[in-house]
């Protein structure tokens, strides 16, 4: 049985953190977050994708929990970039 993941935007952490886009990019970049997904492709586009439970674990000092109210689940990184396209093109889930 897989596990299935949430996957949140920059911008949805940036909310849900209440901190700025910038500030949830240098944690990524930092590797807070643990292994983050770039859906964006091969090239210099970047679309990251930053797991619940890598949320989790890194508010885990603080005893926070991130709630449902944003993200995509997922099993995999093919569903994630599968699911977020759809998204994006206007498509229901």
């Amino acid at each position: 049985m897989r596990v299935v993941d949430k996957y949140y935007k920059v911008s949805e952490l940036a909310v849900l953190l209440s901190c700025s886009r910038q500030t949830v990019m240098r944690r990524i970049k930092s590797g807070a977050f643990g292994v983050v997904v770039n859906i964006g492709g091969d090239g210099a586009a970047t679309d990251y994708r930053v797991s619940a439970s890598g949320v989790n674990n890194y508010l885990q000092v603080d005893g926070v929990e991130v709630g449902n109210t944003f993200g995509i689940a997922a099993r995999c990184v093919g569903e994630l970039k599968r699911k977020a396209t759809s998204v994006e093109e206007g498509r229901q889930l």
